[in-house]
């Protein structure tokens, strides 16, 4: 079982706190297995552990409001005979009706409560009113390429960076027998995320959200609209107002199915509202909708950029320069900035030029680093090649 590490480190100074530690992510992205590793990290420090699975029946018939969990952890923690903190463990939580008010229930007492669940978005803005802003969300990805590379080495397995880029980091995927099982297994998942997401986020036109989504979920990395999405739909013969269409943005980004990324211009100096650049949370969202090998790899190879750096810690935005160019990220992380450029190639000299041009204009105040599949070192005095490979093997980009 991979230790997630990174996950790890970011809810151990809450331990204690008296938040709630929601964790939240699409369907198997390895929450529940978070959840256990917590679990036991705090049992090998001598703490005692009240875990509820609402997945287990059992559980379920048991637990169904605030009164009887209250009773149900009432009676283990007297047989416990212990006085120090509670330490509760909420597992599929949307399971559970009126969730938030379980939960904020619970606070009240000398409770440490960690919760997680998929599906329906869960910090809706009638849960966030339950919870009354006492939560400390971590929301769980799928695998980065360290974590695919190392869990596929568990099992005796290889893990390339082609298939990475192709097919995404979804953990089990690697447990298929073979291809055919693999596509079938991301295609379920894939249906069973967007049934989550028009469950949850009450959604009535569901054929019209779906071809919204597939608009945005294949053409990650490109800079987007409310008017954009609005015009590609009218075009299919879909009639529905922007308004509808700016929801659904919001209902795909509260479904963790993709990631807003804001556009800072040079030249207002501020976030601009009106574009935005999405990424799918996993690159397997993009090459499901696309036909049998066509997926665009440049697209998807950004993609991934982007999630990497995300895991990293990195705070990203889109660099909108003056005259209308643009760097695909500028990335911040304790006070040192970068301008990052994703490619799939930059060997032809003409393509090269292109891409580095725009970076050989900005001053130097930033590294600069573009990052492409190429083998040969194109770095220069003022930019630095950086190989895919290398780079998905890096912690930071300071190496």
């Amino acid at each position: 079982m991979l230790q997630r590490k990174r996950y790890i480190e970011r809810v151990r100074p809450l331990y204690d706190n008296d938040s709630i530690k929601l964790i939240t992510g699409i369907r198997q992205t390895g929450k529940s297995v978070l959840m256990r590793q917590i679990r036991d990290e705090l049992e090998a420090q001598g703490k005692k552990i009240i875990y509820i699975d609402f997945a287990d029946p059992a559980i379920a018939e048991e637990c169904r409001d605030v009164k009887s969990i209250s009773s149900y952890i009432a009676v283990h923690w007297r047989r416990r005979k212990a006085r120090q903190t509670c330490y509760v463990f909420f597992d599929d939580v949307q399971k559970l009706a009126n969730w938030s008010v379980v939960c904020r229930a619970l606070t009240l007492s000398r409770v440490s409560l960690f919760v997680a669940g998929s599906g329906a978005p869960l910090l809706t803005p009638e849960t966030t009113r339950n919870l009354a802003g006492n939560c400390a969300a971590l929301r769980v990805r799928p695998f980065v390429y360290k974590e695919l590379r190392d869990y596929a080495a568990e099992m005796g397995r290889e893990a390339s960076v082609e298939d990475y880029v192709q097919y995404g980091g979804f953990p089990k995927r690697l447990e298929c027998a073979d291809k055919a099982e693999m596509l079938r297994y991301l295609s379920n998942l894939d249906a069973e995320a967007f049934r989550d997401a028009i469950v949850g986020c009450k959604i009535r036109r569901d054929t019209v959200f779906r071809r919204a989504a597939d608009f945005v979920l294949t053409s990650n990395g490109q800079p987007l609209s409310a008017n954009a999405v609005h015009s590609r739909l009218k075009k299919m013969g879909v009639s529905c107002s922007i308004n509808t269409v700016m929801n659904y943005l919001d209902n795909l980004e509260a479904a963790c199915l993709v990631r807003r990324l804001p556009t800072y211009s040079a030249l207002a100096h501020r976030n601009l509202n009106t574009y935005a650049k999405f990424y799918d949370e996993d690159v397997a969202f993009h090459m499901l909708r696309k036909p049998k090998g066509s997926a665009d790899s440049a697209a998807n190879l950004e993609n991934i950029v982007y999630n990497e750096l995300i895991y990293m810690g990195y705070t990203l935005s889109a660099y909108a320069h003056r005259g209308g160019e643009s760097i695909d990220f500028l990335a911040e992380k304790d006070g040192r900035e970068y301008f990052v450029q994703a490619a799939e190639s930059i060997a032809e000299k003409g393509e090269r030029e292109k891409k580095l041009r725009l970076l050989n204009k900005l001053d130097n105040s930033r590294k600069k680093i573009i990052i492409t599949n190429d083998e040969e070192d194109y770095s220069t005095s003022v930019v630095e090649h950086i190989r895919l490979k290398d780079f998905l093997t890096m912690e930071d980009l300071r190496g």
